[in-house]
């Protein structure tokens, strides 16, 4: 079977907890990815970004139930069985939707939205104080020279 490499510019948005910290929120999307699936066949890929809220802070005190919107921009390197990059992104979206579910449970919002957008967003949209993602699992070797 052959492997097609891409380099996918992707924008993540998701609801989380008020109190969730950025850094976690960029952890799991990353690890989420690190190994994707399709169907029965598995393959590498790296989420490289920045998260950042989309929201402004509650004022004071936000209760636990509340909830904020965060984004993530950023590029996804893969090396995938698929020639379309749609379907590395439909991929990736499952992954970080079962990952986001599985860490913060049913928020009651929908599924977080996963979509490849230009290049260029992520350079002129990714603002100054994004926190860069640090991923935590294994970095797949054949990524890393794409990423």
């Amino acid at each position: 079977m052959p492997l097609y490499a891409h380099r996918i510019p992707l924008l993540v948005t998701t609801d989380v907890p008020a109190d969730t910290d950025l850094v976690d929120v960029g952890r799991i999307l990353a690890d989420a990815v690190c190994t994707l699936r399709c169907g029965n066949l598995t393959y590498p890929a790296l989420l490289q970004g920045a998260t950042f809220w989309l929201d402004a802070p509650v004022r004071g005190h936000a209760p636990l139930e509340e909830l904020r919107f965060t984004a993530m921009l950023g590029h996804l390197s893969a090396t995938a069985p698929h020639e379309s990059a749609r379907d590395v992104v439909s991929d990736a979206r499952a992954a970080i939707t079962a990952a986001v579910s599985a860490h913060y449970g049913h928020l009651g919002s929908c599924p977080p939205a996963v979509l490849a957008v230009r290049s260029d967003d992520v350079a002129e949209r990714t603002p100054a104080s994004a926190v860069p993602v640090t991923v935590t699992a294994e970095t797949p070797v054949l990524v890393t020279a794409l990423g």
